[in-house]
């Protein structure tokens, strides 16, 4: 499945790009937005003036694709991928901004395609896929640290003790 960002939806909106042209090969089942980009475009819909024809145009266009697009609920997985993305960000020096970091969660949680032309920026999150339809030349990026099954996201393994290191060698 590929997730839209907030600016890649915001691009659909307004035309620009090779965005909608790489919609259009797509099922309709295969494209989704996470909630907390349904989210960030509310809150930006929210702050137009409606009075303004072409701010009247643009409420109407985003309902519309909203409407026609499937919203991924952020759930307990995602929360869960949250908190550890956000923790080793943070460890490395290299935080998201937090509305990016449960987006990129979103992604990781539900093992999509996260399409962004924000590449630069969730390039650090390891094993993050990422794709960029507003480019045509620009297809498919890969995390940076892209790996098969992220050290990072699996459950944690107990630092090794004395104990259990005793306890090991007491089974050999």
């Amino acid at each position: 499945m590929h997730l839209l960002d907030t600016n890649i939806v915001s691009y659909l909106l307004r035309g620009e790009g090779g965005v909608g042209a790489r919609m259009l090969t797509l099922k309709r089942d295969q494209v989704a937005v996470p909630a907390v980009v349904v989210y960030e475009l509310r809150s930006g819909l929210a702050r137009l003036d409606g009075t303004r024809p072409s701010s009247r145009a643009l409420m109407q266009g985003a309902e519309t694709l909203l409407a026609a697009l499937r919203t991924v609920a952020f759930d307990e997985a995602c929360a869960a991928a949250a908190a550890t993305l956000r923790a080793d960000l943070e460890r490395a020096g290299t935080p998201l901004g937090p509305i990016d970091t449960l987006i990129a969660a979103t992604a990781l949680a539900t093992h999509s395609v996260l399409v962004t032309r924000n590449t630069r920026e969730f390039g650090r999150v390891r094993g993050l896929e990422l794709e960029d339809w507003f480019d045509p030349k620009v297809p498919r990026v890969r995390s940076l640290l892209q790996e098969p099954d992220p050290p990072s996201y699996r459950a944690p393994r107990p630092a090794p003790t004395r104990k259990r290191r005793a306890t090991a060698a007491a089974r050999r």
